[in-house]
């Protein structure tokens, strides 16, 4: 486990917290490794930019984060610097339209979760790439996440290829010290997070001491193994670009072997998204958007997705009454997971 340090000040909105861990990691890692970065406002990441810090904290003077945005926007469009968007799937559209009005010819990168993003900024601008991020941190204090080893990147052009401004993206991470991949079929990739982040419901639900259990392990296999089933009937490719992520396969396999190994509880003080969300329910709940696309698969394609239904529906009640983080036992959500329908 690791802890990376962020800029001292940074303007924050209600919108940008809901992220700002994910977007802390991205640029202090790079920032710690004594490389080129800018973190500027709202919820925008600049690797690379050889501009001095100082810009930053210009920017920070500003009260409103709007101002900081289009002032962020600005910059970027004058040295045809990407955008890295790091907010929440929801407020995808709204922003690429902001975005769009100010910079129209922005390159942006999506560095989100969910599958959508990409095919929504790309209504608005001519040059989209995809990011995959794939590490488990927490935000310990306003400028302090604890993550676990280097971190692993893809990137790669929306919807194919990687071209010259993926690439340079790409190594400017790997500089800074991230395990990077180039896929030049980026949807792939991120629906093959989606599928390791259906578990993420589970591991934050689920009490601590029932994550030695096998009610635990098992329910995880079923929404793996539910996912893939809904994706092949789809016609939906979800692999790795490079060998170096585990596959649906190889996930279901590591899975089968976690309680034998002992990988299947983490004792470290980590916690994901939709833990934080279930304690703090002015957080938006991320989580529940894995497995309704599971669901809608399952649905529009005739295979069954019983378990995802059941966390779903438990994931969503668990927020919206506040029940807090850790609220269930694992024999108690497989056995809805059982008895919920197709």
């Amino acid at each position: 486990m690791r802890t990376v340090r962020g800029p001292t000040r940074l303007p924050l909105s209600c919108r940008c917290k809901r992220k700002l861990t994910t977007m802390r990691c991205l640029a202090g890692v790079p920032l710690a490794a004594s490389r080129d970065v800018n973190l500027i406002g709202l919820a925008w990441v600049l690797p690379g930019l050889l501009l001095p810090l100082v810009l930053a904290k210009v920017f920070a003077m500003f009260s409103d984060p709007y101002k900081v945005f289009f002032l962020s926007s600005a910059v970027m469009m004058a040295l045809q610097s990407p955008v890295l968007l790091c907010v929440r799937t929801g407020e995808t559209a709204r922003l690429a339209r902001e975005l769009a009005g100010a910079s129209p010819s922005a390159v942006v990168a999506s560095a989100q979760n969910d599958v959508g993003n990409e095919a929504i900024l790309a209504e608005h601008f001519a040059h989209v790439l995809g990011i995959v991020v794939r590490q488990t941190c927490t935000l310990r204090d306003a400028r302090t996440v604890l993550a676990t080893g280097r971190g692993r990147i893809v990137i790669g052009d929306h919807p194919a290829g990687v071209g010259p401004v993926a690439q340079a993206l790409a190594d400017r991470f790997e500089t800074a010290g991230f395990d990077v991949g180039r896929s030049a079929r980026i949807g792939q990739d991120k629906w093959l997070k989606l599928v390791h982040n259906l578990m993420s419901a589970v591991n934050a639900l689920v009490r601590r001491p029932d994550h030695t259990t096998e009610a635990f392990v098992e329910l995880k296999i079923r929404l793996v193994e539910e996912a893939r089933e809904a994706l092949a009937a789809a016609g939906i490719e979800a692999r790795p670009c490079d060998g170096r992520d585990r596959s649906i396969e190889q996930e279901i396999e590591h899975l089968r072997g976690s309680l034998a190994d002992g990988t299947s509880a983490r004792d470290l003080p980590l916690y994901n998204a939709c833990w934080a969300a279930l304690r703090d329910p002015a957080r938006p709940l991320e989580a529940d958007a894995y497995h309704r696309r599971i669901v809608g698969l399952a649905d529009a394609h005739g295979t069954a997705a019983p378990a995802n239904r059941a966390l779903l529906e438990a994931v969503t009640r668990a927020w919206a009454d506040r029940h807090g983080p850790e609220c269930m036992g694992a024999r108690e959500l497989l056995a809805r997971a059982k008895a919920s329908p197709r």
